[in-house]
């Protein structure tokens, strides 16, 4: 008997040293908030596809914010690359998701507005491909009246969720995935609408996220 607790005390340390080896590659009950920039580049990426999005915590409305909402070819023209580790330290990770093989990332920003990041791995490093800041997706019926010459402050008025990072020109989002470019001129100190287009093939945010935070965005 003695022989056989000996046998079976070494397998069980064995075994420990084995699993010591196997990373898991989803932990879909821990929140991504919780861990510290050393765990993150520690472990694999954790998500957690169940916390509600209006229990984060609520952060501010930075500059920071405001460049990364920026549609993914918009994105890729800026030198800067927005790595996860450096969000994570700023706090603009409040959760992060996993979706039809691809993660995203949502904070909670004051103003009612949710940040929503896209992400590509590529040589170990996960950086953003596209950003969204919204509150509300505006409805596409108006802008598919937009014609040259309108007002750059009532094409603004109907869509609080525009990125408008640049002066010149507002990004507008829809709830069937497409993006409208508006580009404007200036004119006795009235921004002008000079031209527009649907941008093609862009890689949308809104096709990655859960029926869950796709639904807090939605107009009423």
């Amino acid at each position: 008997m003695k022989k056989i607790a000996i046998v079976i005390t070494l397998l069980f340390f064995f075994l420990c040293s084995c699993n010591k080896g196997i990373k898991q590659k989803n932990y879909d009950n821990l929140n991504i908030e919780i861990l510290n920039e050393q765990d993150f580049q520690e472990m694999p990426l954790l998500y957690n596809n169940k916390v509600d999005i209006d229990d984060l915590k609520e952060q501010k409305l930075s500059d920071l914010v405001m460049q990364l909402n920026l549609p993914y070819w918009e994105q890729m023209t800026l030198s800067k690359i927005y790595d996860i580790d450096m969000l994570i330290s700023k706090k603009l990770v409040g959760v992060l998701r996993y979706n039809h093989g691809v993660y995203y990332s949502i904070a909670r920003i004051k103003y009612d507005k949710y940040l929503f990041l896209l992400y590509e791995i590529n040589d170990n490093i996960t950086s953003v491909i596209d950003g969204f800041l919204v509150s509300t997706l505006p409805d596409k019926d108006f802008f598919n009246e937009t014609i040259i010459g309108m007002r750059k402050e009532e094409i603004l008025s109907h869509d609080p969720s525009a990125c408008t990072i640049f002066e010149d020109c507002s990004y507008h989002r829809f709830q069937d995935k497409s993006i409208l470019k508006i580009e404007y001129e200036l004119i006795d100190n009235l921004y002008i609408v000079s031209n527009f287009q649907f941008l093609e093939d862009q890689e949308s945010m809104l096709d990655y996220l859960l029926w869950k935070d796709l639904e807090k965005i939605l107009p009423n």
